[in-house]
């Protein structure tokens, strides 16, 4: 047991996500999430599929058979029922609370890691899950931060550093500057670097690609749309603002780094998003090329 038998935790966790077309990072990213996970707690992994038209589906046949540990769930196509990506989201989500909920195979995983599949989870350790998980507050949900600039404007709340929907932001300053000088006060400019030695920062939401939960976060509430201004925030923020008001605590913990530069965040440096303005959105096939070459230089650094 590596945790203080105050904290109510147990040595299991499970670790979720949603998936589509994600052929070509899903294998990488599970089997290193099962890896650093591996060697502090007692892992399972669930994924919820849908709407795939690429090879995600074969992949995760194979990696059923590879690892004991991990099933998924396809939803097959959705995207007719509901249009909208976040509401295809929010259903998803809702899937796997409810395996948390009702299947035994998870009852006895007193910690919930939901990720994102797209490439995000590429830095993570386990000395820096377990120092995460062994700091001296008192939380219920962290949330990890990245080598580059924090990128995920739209799950943060935050009193000072982003307290509203950047979206929303975005459409009122619009109506008085051009939309990318709007864009880039509401989104660009908040993406802001965190050192991995800073102190826990408090949330009222926030992702990042990585959030570890206490189970009851996921016990007593859902990501459904719970009224009006729901329908204008995304998945995380619905679920996180529900858990706040039942006094629920959220941190982005520093030193819990999942990523250097991202498809994200390279966007908060100007020069590339001159780059992908002038390179990628003329859809020339050399400067496409190109681009994609800097973009792999760079992440990979």
């Amino acid at each position: 047991m590596l945790f203080d038998s105050t904290s109510n935790f147990t040595n299991e966790i499970l670790i979720v996500g949603t998936a589509r077309n994600v052929q070509s990072t899903i294998e990488k990213e599970i089997l290193n999430l099962n890896l650093e996970f591996s060697k502090i707690l007692s892992v399972k992994i669930l994924i919820v599929e849908s709407d795939s038209n690429d090879e995600t589906i074969k992949v995760m046949q194979k990696l059923r058979e590879k690892l004991q540990n991990f099933n998924f769930i396809s939803l097959g196509s959705l995207e007719n029922q509901y249009p909208d990506r976040i509401t295809r989201l929010r259903h998803c989500r809702n899937v796997y609370i409810n395996e948390i909920r009702h299947n035994t195979l998870y009852s006895e995983c007193g910690l919930v890691a939901v990720i994102d599949l797209d490439g995000i989870n590429t830095c993570l350790k386990s000395e820096n899950i377990i120092a995460a998980l062994n700091l001296n507050l008192k939380w219920d949900g962290i949330f990890a931060n990245q080598l580059g600039p924090y990128y995920d404007i739209l799950a943060l709340r935050h009193a000072h550093w982003n307290p509203q929907n950047c979206s929303k932001q975005i459409q009122f300053l619009s109506q008085y500057m051009p939309w990318k000088r709007a864009k880039k006060i509401a989104v660009w400019d908040k993406m802001i670097r965190i050192p991995a030695t800073a102190p826990p920062i408090p949330v009222i939401s926030a992702f990042g690609g990585l959030g570890i939960y206490k189970r009851w976060v996921f016990e007593s509430n859902d990501y459904s749309v719970d009224g009006v201004d729901a329908l204008e925030e995304i998945d995380h923020v619905t679920l996180h603002r529900k858990a706040t008001v039942q006094n629920a605590n959220f941190f982005i913990i520093p030193s819990l780094i999942n990523s250097k530069w991202n498809d994200h965040n390279l966007g908060s440096i100007n020069i590339v998003r001159y780059a992908r303005y002038v390179l990628y959105k003329r859809r020339r096939p050399i400067t496409q090329a190109f681009f994609r070459y800097l973009k792999n230089k760079i992440t990979t650094s």
